[in-house]
């Protein structure tokens, strides 16, 4: 009696849940004839993490739900955009929530953003998508008709797959390309999005600077941080030495090295200077064994704005000072703008014997620095001189001529971080910023000039502590959405052959597990089912990557195919993606290119044009066929 009583019990509290399942379960499976909205059944992660449990408990031998693409009001399209599968692509791979698979909240930037789901299309069951599977197939064939007919086969031949293992089959005609001079190959059309253009800061308001005061304000905001002058491996002075060089900089007399340039600066009075305040930096500096000086506070404070470049040789021990120009802001008006004077501009005389002048780049020759007679000691006591700790000292990457300087300043705006991109791969050149941001040419003979670039990095890092972070270059690189995934923490694969796992795989630095495939003959093809439909671990995205060239590439296709579609998931989603001619319409474009330049001899005929119209039409328009689980339940 007692076991009745503890069973109805236990049937009792299971009522609402049952109720539940049917309720999401006929959310999920009951699809519609004409669809008319972007996403159908269940709509959010969490109802989906509620149907598998529930399902676990009441779902007895079915089998769960997937996702599945469908024609939106039931219309097919004759032939549909790349951007549209890329974007229905990217919503698969994308984490289905700010959650985690370790559950932990993390927080998406721009590059994680969520696309809509384009017009024609409808996704079933978004958030039922846990494992993606991509295959391009690039087909060799130079004859249309021979294409499709393939094209063909393989769509029968995963519809009779489909039927046989329950699962939903979909297809469009693509467009791979729009431009009818130079084709796009496939995987820049789907793998790639542009990255969407900054938009400007609402909160982030303009600076009013009137004077000199508020532009050291506005300058000071933007100083390089502690962590940020480590990062970029500024010279540091070991803290052992702070206290002992501060306490002997109070009882020297500074007057004999004020408002002098370096060549008026005795040079046995400059030898003495360095000689008692020199002290080494930290380990991570380069050049080991030489006399280093810092900038100190001395007498009254002046807050000023300081820019500087310099230009080096290479000698036995390394890259050594060879010109220093130092310029001051002077005055500063919304009027007049930026007003500054040059405070110094000195050749100097390397301590050891010159190896290389770097003339196409210092603009050093060997008649110029035989006739220097400046000293390092002597630009050193006049950077001491003029530059206090807290005056602000501007360059393009100013870790460089820091070192060349043998002098330690903490307070610096480097216009190679201020403007350094968002994918902090690369550093932009103070003569692409100068074009892009000042419409400046400079730069323009074939060496530097040194008062041109300390001059070029004081407007551009002015500019941006008045007008703000919208003053800033626009990484027009694409994002690449498989080192998206990757980066997000998920298992990515990527197959393919070498030179394609090189430009848009390994091409930079992540963690994706990258598999070398020249042909699909090759037994590394394989991998695909392993991570896909394997027995054990299952990558999130697997991206390959084959190239079909005979009738016997397509009967070794449909055997991974069979393999895929027996044994996918229903957590899983399959995109089958087919361009033709690529390569050689690719190889055809630039002959043609050139050709048509007036200047050659070769011409290009009505019969080149012909071959390469062909050529043109067949990479341009592919098939893509997507499977997913049935959720016909019937």
């Amino acid at each position: 009696m007692a076991s009745t009583v503890e069973d109805n019990t236990e049937y009792i509290n299971k009522q609402p849940n049952k109720k539940r399942y049917k309720k999401l379960w006929k959310r999920a499976t009951n699809i519609p004839e004409t669809l008319k909205s972007e996403v159908y059944g269940i709509s959010t992660h969490s109802e989906w993490l509620e149907l598998q449990e529930l399902h676990k408990a009441f779902g007895s031998n079915q089998s769960l739900v997937g996702t599945c693409v469908h024609w939106r009001h039931g219309k097919a399209k004759g032939c549909v955009e790349s951007a549209d599968h890329r974007d229905i692509l990217h919503r698969l791979m994308h984490p289905s929530s700010s959650q985690s698979r370790l559950g932990k909240k993390r927080k998406f930037g721009e590059s994680d953003e969520i696309p809509n789901i384009p017009s024609w299309a409808t996704l079933t069951n978004p958030h039922a998508c846990e494992h993606v599977c991509v295959i391009e197939l690039h087909c060799g064939y130079e004859s249309l008709q021979q294409l499709s007919s393939l094209e063909v086969s393989f769509r029968d031949h995963l519809v009779e797959l489909s039927t046989r293992h329950k699962r939903h089959v979909f297809s469009t005609k693509v467009r791979w390309f729009q431009d009818d001079q130079q084709p796009a190959c496939m995987t820049r059309a789907v793998m790639y999005r542009a990255r969407p253009k900054p938009s400007k800061d609402k909160a982030a308001q303009r600076q009013t600077v009137k004077d000199k005061g508020d532009l050291y304000s506005a300058l000071y905001l933007w100083k390089l941080k502690p962590s940020e002058l480590a990062r970029e491996n500024y010279p540091t002075q070991k803290s052992d030495s702070l206290t002992s060089y501060s306490d002997m900089a109070r009882s020297v007399d500074m007057s004999k090295f004020v408002d002098k340039k370096p060549s008026d600066i005795d040079f046995e009075c400059a030898k003495k200077f360095i000689q008692t305040f020199s002290f080494p930096v930290e380990e991570n500096e380069m050049q080991l064994n030489t006399q280093y000086v810092a900038s100190k506070t001395w007498g009254e404070k002046h807050n000023r704005v300081f820019a500087v470049d310099c230009e080096m040789v290479r000698t036995k021990v390394g890259l050594e000072l060879a010109r220093i120009t130092l310029i001051e802001v002077e005055e500063y008006s919304a009027e007049r703008d930026i007003v500054y004077k040059l405070v110094f501009d000195e050749i100097v005389k390397p301590v050891n014997r010159v190896i290389d002048y770097l003339t196409m780049y210092s603009g050093m020759t060997k008649d110029i620095i035989d006739n220097a007679t400046v000293t390092l000691e002597q630009v050193q006591a006049a950077l001491v001189a003029t530059i206090q700790c807290d005056d602000i000292l501007i360059g393009h990457s100013l870790e460089n001529d820091l070192r060349a300087m043998r002098f330690v300043h903490r307070t610096v705006v480097d216009t190679a971080i201020l403007f350094l991109p968002s994918s902090g791969r690369f550093k932009y050149s103070l003569r692409a910023l100068a074009a892009r941001l000042l419409r400046l040419q400079i730069q323009k003979s074939s060496s530097h000039c040194s008062l041109e670039d300390a001059a070029t990095a004081l407007k551009l890092a002015s500019r941006r502590a008045i007008v703000g972070p919208s003053f800033q270059m626009w990484d027009a690189t694409p994002i690449n959405r498989v080192h998206t995934v990757a980066s997000s923490g998920h298992t990515t694969v990527c197959i393919g052959p070498s030179e394609w796992i090189q430009q848009h795989i390994t091409s930079q630095r992540n963690s994706i597990h990258a598999l070398g495939c020249e042909s699909i003959k090759e037994s590394n093809h394989k991998a695909v089912c392993s991570w896909i439909a394997g027995p054990s671990r299952r990558a999130r995205l697997v991206w390959a990557s084959f190239d079909l060239h005979d009738p016997n590439d397509w009967t070794r296709l449909k055997d991974i195919t069979v393999e895929l579609v027996a044994n996918m998931s229903s957590a899983t989603v399959l995109t089958f993606m087919i361009q033709g001619g690529y390569r050689k319409a690719s190889d055809l474009s630039n002959v043609r290119k050139a050709r048509k330049n007036p200047k050659t001899t070769i011409p290009w005929t009505e019969e080149d044009e012909a071959t390469w119209r062909n050529m043109m039409d067949l990479s341009q328009v592919g098939t893509c066929f997507w499977v997913g689980t049935s959720n016909n339940q019937n």
